[in-house]
């Protein structure tokens, strides 16, 4: 019948689609002669069933994934003939998402690690010779097995430690020995683990029967030098209670440091300091803010650094005076200045939602004169742009846009032709420099045009027309809420 001859049409059309496909993912395969192909589909196969995988999430469109490319295949060639191999694998992200959501991919390239199938940051450059050193550090245990016991005492000696230690005491590889390694598997790189599974070194240490234990020791605390692990063994709990031991509670934090201060998902309380007056400075910071941790810890991480503070324009004297405070949220920044009483009173308006947000500002510009383009910055934004007396055509640029570049003369021809205008602003904010408190005012893209009339302030109208000034001009004269000048 013609239904049957329709079904079976179809099936043969599925049927070739199927084999195309098998076909086309061979061929790729085949052209990244060593980087494997991960789907959704061969995942397990793929990346799962090896000890060491580095995989790179892509976008076939993606201009900085086709850079990374040569180099990617380059160092899988390299890691290919390592003792023993490491594997290299990519996803194409925009079609196999499932496993590019299960790695929070939000951007691309994203590199991720995979060890028997858990997974890790990737931490090393993008260069081959990056790629290739990175992933050779990764390659044997990440806890190193302590046979001595002698060894072991002068190891964790506390006069000598000048790193955080975690050892792990297992009569057997049993599960708990497991998931020691996996805890240390994670932290790879960031905190140094050992394990003891001798009975005799184990003995030697003080350790008897069958029962597990965990013992972190902490330089930075001669106080609180050693600390036993007490819960119960699982991966989760052992995890966090590494990283809640591992890291002074207010104290100096290097790269590393803050990358596993993030992982706390609180907002970080950053002190800056000059490098040059760091040691003196440091002492009277942890006096300082040892009591508001002790009273906030709860809501904040606390840290200590010599860089970061460029992005915040702190005045070189608070710097060096111990006084460049700054809380950092996900979205939001609240920077301390002196008028906002002490800085334990201003953490504690932080946490009642009292404290200023801080808006990330070039300097305030000059008002300009009539037939120019007015310069606004983040710390103008309000008093320009939102100002109810004016209708507001605000651009946002950045400065490296080349369609940007290409309106500026058409841009300043507009400003021109409003010069009689009084309450019309032609309006710029560089986009990368400044933020923009206002959510309606946010670009997705360079450059974005919104028409702030007097009434509508907080829903600005985008412009999208043609970037020709007589075409903005009569657009804006048509969309107007203030008095214009008669003479057109």
């Amino acid at each position: 019948s013609y239904s049957f001859c329709t079904l079976l049409f179809a099936m043969k059309m599925k049927l070739l689609a199927a084999v195309a496909s098998a076909m086309l993912l061979g061929a790729r395969a085949e052209e990244d002669e060593f980087v494997r192909v991960a789907t959704d589909a061969n995942w397990k196969e793929v990346v799962e069933s090896e000890e060491l995988v580095l995989v790179e999430f892509y976008a076939p469109w993606c201009g900085h994934c086709k850079q990374l490319a040569p180099k990617f295949e380059e160092a899988a060639k390299i890691l290919a003939e390592n003792d023993p191999p490491i594997r290299l694998a990519k996803v194409d992200a925009t079609v196999e998402k499932a496993q590019a959501a299960a790695a929070g991919v939000s951007g691309y390239p994203t590199l991720k690690v995979y060890r028997n199938g858990a997974m890790s940051d990737y931490g090393g450059s993008r260069e081959t010779d990056g790629i290739v050193s990175y992933m050779k550090e990764q390659t044997g245990p990440s806890s190193i097995e302590i046979t001595d016991s002698a060894d072991a005492k002068s190891k964790f000696n506390k006069k000598t430690l000048d790193h955080v230690a975690i050892v792990g005491y297992f009569a057997s590889e049993n599960l708990d020995y497991k998931i020691f390694m996996q805890v240390a598997d994670h932290y790879r790189g960031k905190f140094a683990f050992y394990h003891v599974k001798a009975q005799n070194v184990l003995e030697g240490l003080g350790y008897y029967g069958s029962k597990s234990a965990i013992t972190i020791y902490r330089p930075f605390d001669k106080k609180g030098f050693k600390k036993i692990y007490n819960g119960g063994i699982y991966k989760q709990a052992v995890t966090d209670w590494v990283l809640d031991m591992g890291l002074p509670r207010v104290g100096f934090a290097n790269k590393d440091m803050m990358e596993l201060l993030a992982l706390k998902s609180k907002p970080i309380l950053r002190a800056f300091v000059p490098s040059e007056k760091r040691e003196a400075l440091e002492k009277d910071l942890v006096k300082l803010l040892e009591p508001i941790e002790k009273k906030h810890g709860k809501k904040l991480v606390f840290a200590i650094n010599d860089e970061g503070h460029d992005a915040y324009n702190i005045d070189e004297k608070d710097l060096a005076s111990g006084k460049a405070i700054v809380i950092e949220e996900p979205k939001k920044r609240f920077v301390y200045t002196e008028a906002q009483g002490s800085v334990a009173e201003w953490v504690e308006k932080w946490t009642t939602k009292q404290a200023a947000q801080w808006t990330k500002s070039e300097k305030p510009a000059p008002k300009a004169a009539a037939d120019e383009v007015q310069v606004v910055v983040g710390s103008t934004f309000n008093d320009i742009v939102m100002d109810t007396t004016k209708d507001v055509l605000l651009e946002v640029y950045a400065p490296w846009c080349g369609h940007c570049k290409a309106l500026e003369p058409k841009y300043n021809e507009l400003a021109k032709l409003f010069e009689d205008d009084k309450n019309i602003i032609i309006a710029k904010i560089d986009g990368t420099a400044n933020d923009i408190a206002h959510k309606k005012y946010q670009a997705s893209g360079f450059p974005t045009l919104l028409f702030a009339t007097s009434t509508g302030k907080d829903t600005p109208i985008p412009y999208e027309g043609a970037r020709e000034p007589a075409d903005m001009e009569k657009w804006i004269r048509d969309h107007a809420t203030v008095q214009l000048n008669e003479e057109l």
